[in-house]
């Protein structure tokens, strides 16, 4: 029987970011943003999209994705909580996922 979590892109995303494996959390992290506009799931699903290209190493594109979040969502939070520990994602120091 097939665990229906694991086949939403939001838990697959996060499982595999998870086990480390950051460029296939980020291609699961993508489809579930396409596929729940919802505020609160674009708000969160585009930090943990920044979170996991901090972890790659591609900061200009986690910073892109950060500059959307500000613009859509001005008073995050989540946002400004991410942006006090991501020095610590950046280095691997936190565990995966950073803001919950």
């Amino acid at each position: 029987m097939k665990d229906e979590r694991a086949s939403s892109p939001c838990e697959t995303a996060r499982t595999l970011a998870g086990q480390g494996r950051y460029r296939e959390a980020e291609a699961a992290q993508r489809e579930c943003l396409a596929h729940d506009p919802s505020p609160p799931t674009q708000e969160k699903g585009l930090l943990f999209l920044a979170e996991l290209l901090d972890r790659q190493a591609r900061f200009a594109e986690a910073d892109e994705v950060l500059t959307e979040v500000h613009k859509q969502f001005p008073k995050s939070r989540p946002l400004s909580l991410y942006r006090q520990q991501r020095p610590m994602v950046q280095k691997q120091q936190i565990p995966v996922p950073a803001i919950r």
